[in-house]
């Protein structure tokens, strides 16, 4: 029996063929499977990896799969929308086989972690607020800064040798470590500041931690004090939580799926941008709720596009995410105040009559 002729293709030409739509059914495999062993390389080295992989039942392939389907998401033509968008940056056919090579490992990694994060949001509330409160921590205490190692992310506190030569903290010796510092009371802010001290005054370890490694021990640390996570919610707020995200994520559906003829239907975007475009919205009045407003939609766009650069940005996606965003925000302050869902919808119902200042979407 021959053997299959794609299988001695290069990397470049069967991404390439993908692109021109020019492909035989044995390389779409060939990447596709390329592209998992590079997203289960990165979460075999993940402890966020392990957790979700036992939280739901899942083995470590399932999750990559997961996290690079949408790399292979085509639009009503057949295109392959987000390797397209990636690979304007890397032209398969001008690029030396081992440049492109780290091109798409770090696309498939970036594609992961976003991945993760969105996976802990949906199978452990509380790990995803305790993480996305040392992402704010970070920005805005300046205790710390963020770098990247092998696909993992890590925050090394500032002005101070990260000492990555020495053994890394595991997490028990991490949690023992605050467990001497921390009452159980502290914020996620204070914490953070403790954290930093006791990093930087010794020099056994590297001063290196990894972010989701990290917000799981604080989960320990506040568990073992038996202290809540956040404060009580008042009585006067009527959503809190978990309820909170129910709505954000409601009211988005629900524009998604009243504007999507107008999107899609007619061809101005295709399904799997028009999904990115409201992960992002979601994403996005999320942090806002948390008291976030530093949280751009470039930023979060080119966490699901690496290379989308800004002039990119603003010709092809800002008026119509800004447009689409203003739709979701207006319609979840109107739900947010006791008005009913029906109602609020009317407003997006009028839009898609008569569009407004989305210059993107009109035709």
């Amino acid at each position: 029996m021959p053997a299959d002729p794609t299988l001695t293709v290069s990397l470049r030409d069967n991404v390439h063929a993908l692109l021109r739509g020019t492909h035989q059914p044995g390389q779409l495999t060939a990447v596709v499977h390329l592209c998992v062993a590079l997203s289960m390389e990165l979460l075999s080295r993940k402890s966020g990896g392990k957790f979700l992989c036992t939280q739901q039942g899942l083995t470590t392939k399932d999750l990559a799969f997961d996290a690079v389907g949408e790399l292979f998401q085509r639009d009503e033509t057949g295109h392959f929308v987000q390797l397209d968008a990636y690979c304007e940056s890397f032209p398969p056919a001008s690029t030396g086989d081992e440049e492109f090579l780290i091109a798409l490992r770090r696309l498939v990694y970036s594609r992961t972690n976003h991945a993760l994060f969105r996976m802990y949001r949906d199978v452990d509330p509380v790990l995803f607020k305790i993480l996305r409160n040392v992402k704010l921590a970070v920005e805005r205490m300046q205790h710390f800064r963020e770098i990247e190692r092998f696909g993992e992310t890590y925050i090394v506190p500032v002005m101070c040798e990260t000492l990555e030569h020495l053994p890394p903290y595991t997490m028990d010796e991490l949690e023992n470590e605050l467990l001497t510092v921390a009452f159980g009371d502290e914020n996620i802010p204070r914490m953070m500041g403790k954290l930093a001290l006791v990093l930087r005054q010794q020099s056994g370890h590297a001063r290196m931690v990894p972010l989701i490694g990290l917000a799981m021990v604080l989960r320990a640390v506040y568990a073992r004090r038996n202290e809540p996570l956040l404060p009580p919610a008042s009585s006067e707020d009527p959503l809190v939580g978990d309820d909170l995200n129910d709505v954000i994520s409601q009211t988005c559906a629900a524009v998604r799926h009243e504007l999507h003829p107008r999107y899609v239907g007619k061809g101005k975007t295709s399904e799997a941008m028009y999904g990115d475009y409201f992960e992002v919205i979601e994403e996005s009045l999320f942090a806002k709720m948390q008291g976030d407003d530093g949280v751009s939609y470039l930023a979060l766009l080119q966490a699901k596009m690496p290379g989308l650069t800004h002039e990119e940005y603003k010709k092809m996606h800002r008026s119509r995410i800004e447009y689409l965003g203003s739709l979701a925000a207006q319609r979840l302050a109107h739900v947010l105040r006791g008005g009913s869902d029906r109602a609020a919808g009317a407003t997006v119902r009028q839009e898609r009559r008569n569009p407004g200042r989305d210059t993107a979407g009109r035709t």
